[in-house]
């Protein structure tokens, strides 16, 4: 009798265990549960199958991972940036990661055990409702529209332009500011947009209890429905703030289920946009400091070592806080300055 080798039958149960689990997931898509074939969110952002010929930045997928990865424990989110860091393409994103996950699903109700008359879909809040239906749900719809997933399984009635308008039982709705409009809604992910612009009205933080009462009447929706599996994400501009973002983010450091991401235009935009030149820039004061004055103190060699720093400074970590991009020890003694290396856009 022929013996097999203890590696040969490692590889044989690989082999098998291979198979089994293939055998699985196509018993799966074809008994009822799936439409095709589930993909991580990794390979979403990468296929044209799912997102078209759009290129996506790498700091929009490098976010939406880290917060829809099926590695990480976040169903929350928030996205502090500046205007041109991505934000309205990634909010895109996310809705039409969240309506992929409900299309792929052959029976969306059975499967969350929701009654059959229920409709189930994602919602995009801002300030109006005219900001609401603007940018980023105008997006999301092309977005929809330029996927060949999205126009075999889960097609947009290209008819009706005032709206998405998708099969049923899937919606894609744009709300305003009211706190009572999700009410009634199952919502299996949503997008609260502008939430920095809820300024303070008075001294008692009117603006900001609204915005803080729509994330959570949203938060509240999409834990009871589908029990921990939705997903909701707050996106401002940086360069505002509000008791709302405060609050968000000692929750993140307190809890560490809330994933806050911020960021400086310059980690956010592909390397391809930066010119290639450099300055002086100084951190104390905050200002660019004259070419006159900053002669002379770049070097091949520093160069190199700043653009190291900012490459590192893009990861994203669960609780991310934005560092400076610092010099070695002796360029600093001979300065006292900080360099970073960014662009004129």
């Amino acid at each position: 009798m022929t013996r097999i080798r203890p590696d040969k039958n490692i590889n044989f149960v690989l082999v098998f265990c291979f198979i089994g689990a293939r055998f699985m997931v196509t018993v799966l898509t074809k008994g009822g549960v799936y439409k095709t074939n589930p993909v991580r969110i990794e390979e979403f952002l990468v296929s044209p199958r799912y997102v078209g010929k759009m290129l996506v930045w790498e700091s929009v997928k490098e976010d939406l991972i880290a917060l829809l990865s099926d590695k990480t424990p976040f169903n929350r989110g928030l996205l502090v940036e500046p205007p041109g860091a991505g934000k309205t393409t990634l909010g895109g994103l996310f809705l039409m990661w969240c309506l992929y996950l409900l299309a792929n699903l052959r029976d969306p109700q059975g499967h969350f055990g929701l009654d059959q008359s229920t409709s189930i879909g994602v919602m995009n809040m801002s300030i109006s409702s005219r900001t609401a239906s603007g940018t980023l749900y105008s997006k999301l719809r092309k977005m929809l529209i330029a996927s060949p997933w999205f126009q075999e399984y889960c097609r947009v009635d290209q008819s009706v332009q005032s709206e998405i308008r998708l099969p049923d039982p899937l919606f894609a709705f744009s709300g305003n500011s009211s706190e009572s409009f999700p009410a009634g809604y199952d919502i299996f992910g949503a997008v609260v947009d502008e939430v920095t612009m809820f300024l303070n009205k008075s001294h008692k933080g009117a603006y900001s209890d609204q915005v803080k009462n729509i994330f959570e009447v949203l938060e509240e929706r999409t834990e009871s429905r589908f029990m921990g599996e939705g997903y909701v994400l707050a996106m401002g501009a940086s360069s505002y703030t509000n008791d709302f973002v405060t609050e968000m983010e000692k929750e993140a450091d307190e809890y560490g289920d809330i994933l806050v991401i911020r960021r400086p235009l310059w980690y956010a935009l592909p390397r391809t946009k930066f010119s290639g030149r450099y300055f002086l820039f100084d951190t104390d004061k905050m200002k660019i400091v004259p070419n006159s004055e900053s002669e002379g103190l770049f070097t091949p060699e520093n160069k190199q070592e700043i653009m190291e720093q900012i490459k590192a400074g893009l990861s994203i970590v669960p609780k991310p806080t934005v560092n400076r991009p610092a010099v070695s020890d002796t360029l600093s003694q001979k300065t006292g300055k900080q360099l970073m290396k960014i662009t004129a856009v």
